[in-house]
């Protein structure tokens, strides 16, 4: 009777026992889990939580940001990645509105828009804008005249490189001195090895849609007019006082215990998958087990959804449970290595006027540096005294 006494109570006990496991493990479970602290990861999760999605950020660095880090030394304040953005859209107002960064938020001075292209040993002014482009240096006259032949131009035959789409429809000017030196400032690589699909979809998009650039850009406007967006040639640059790092900061702040701060993805597993081995195809069934260490211990955490906003190359080996081929992919993109150099000098110095965002070099010229921003200048907020960066 005694040993049956005791059977009783220790299953009861452990049956207890499973059942607190459970809850333990049910508060390890969220709808959405994503990968990276950056503005990109940051902005998904802000919007995703807005709905009422649950959603968890593993941040494997000490603080959110991503590259987007706003220095601050001896006075200057420097950016690690972006330094300013675009007002391309209302939600952008939406989102100063929510975090309070009203009081922070800084639009860039309308001579910001003035990019300067270093042509034929001296430097040409180029102002954004489709009315303002008629009077740059940068293109020859017969150049800008023959524009009125673009509408005319079909659509290609096949998938094109950024170089081999704008020499298309624009001509060799357009590809040389204005194409090919933005696209070494933004991704620091070249036309030519560039999918104008992948890399600029919406520039694609216009003429897969509308047939031409002239044409899908005035259709477009028409759409951006209803949508209550805004062309980036016409959208407002901004800043924050204190850097751009202040809109990750204030995301992550208001995400709360949302956002997991030193936490490094070890492994992603398919928990609803059938097959043990990785495959060759995607598997797209619903319900992943992400393993990671959190401050050095490690943790496990159950999901629906998982977004990867991280390097390519450090998405691929956490792909590789998941599809060998978007593994294989992913490790195969080329990241080109690029060093910033950030300077602070005196004003007296330099004996042209700061009314511009920077300069670009078109690679042609061969110069070993892709482009000069006056990082703060144009956004009218003061370095030390009688000194520019």
């Amino acid at each position: 009777m005694n040993e049956k006494k005791a059977l009783v109570i220790f299953l009861f006990f452990l049956f207890i026992i499973c059942l607190i496991l459970e809850l333990l493990w049910d508060a390890q479970k969220t709808d959405v889990i994503i990968v990276g602290e950056g503005i990109t990861g940051l902005g998904i999760a802000y919007w995703l939580k807005k709905r009422g999605i649950d959603v968890t950020v593993l941040a494997k660095e000490g603080e959110v940001g991503g590259t987007m880090k706003s220095v601050h030394d001896q006075g200057f304040l420097y950016e690690t990645g972006a330094n300013t953005a675009l007002e391309t859209t209302p939600l952008i107002k939406e989102l100063v509105s929510d975090l309070k960064l009203e009081s922070e938020f800084r639009y860039a001075n309308p001579e910001g828009k003035i990019v300067i292209y270093f042509v034929k040993m001296c430097y040409a002014r180029c102002h954004w804008g489709p009315v303002l482009f008629f009077f740059t240096k940068l293109f020859s006259i017969a150049r800008k005249i023959s524009c009125d032949e673009e509408p005319f131009i079909g659509r290609a035959e096949k998938e094109e490189s950024v170089a081999e789409f704008v020499e298309r429809r624009l001509g060799h000017e357009f590809l040389d001195y204005a194409i090919d030196p933005f696209v070494a400032g933004v991704f620091a690589g070249k036309p030519e090895r560039l999918s104008v699909r992948a890399a600029f979809p919406k520039l694609y998009a216009l003429e897969e849609k509308y047939g031409g650039l002239v044409k899908g850009m005035m259709k477009g406007a028409q759409e951006r007019k209803q949508r209550a967006e805004k062309a980036k040639d016409r959208a407002e640059t901004f800043s924050f006082v204190s850097g751009m790092q202040q809109l990750p900061q204030a995301i992550g702040n208001s995400l709360g215990k949302s956002v997991l701060l030193h936490a490094k993805v070890t492994g992603v597993h398919n928990l609803t998958a059938t097959q043990s081995k990785p495959s060759n195809k995607p598997d797209l069934r619903r319900r992943y087990l992400v393993k990671y260490l959190h401050h050095g211990k490690k943790e496990e955490m159950e999901t629906d959804v998982i977004v990867f906003a991280i390097p390519a190359y450090d998405a691929a080996p956490l792909l590789q449970l998941l599809s060998k081929e978007n593994s294989k992919y992913s490790s195969s993109i080329y990241y080109p290595p690029v060093i910033s150099i950030f300077l602070g000098v005196k004003r007296e110095d330099i004996r042209c006027k700061l009314d511009g965002f920077g300069f670009l070099f078109p690679q042609k010229k061969k110069r070993k540096s892709l482009a000069v921003y006056g990082t703060r200048a144009y956004l009218e907020i003061e370095a030390p005294t009688g000194m520019v960066d």
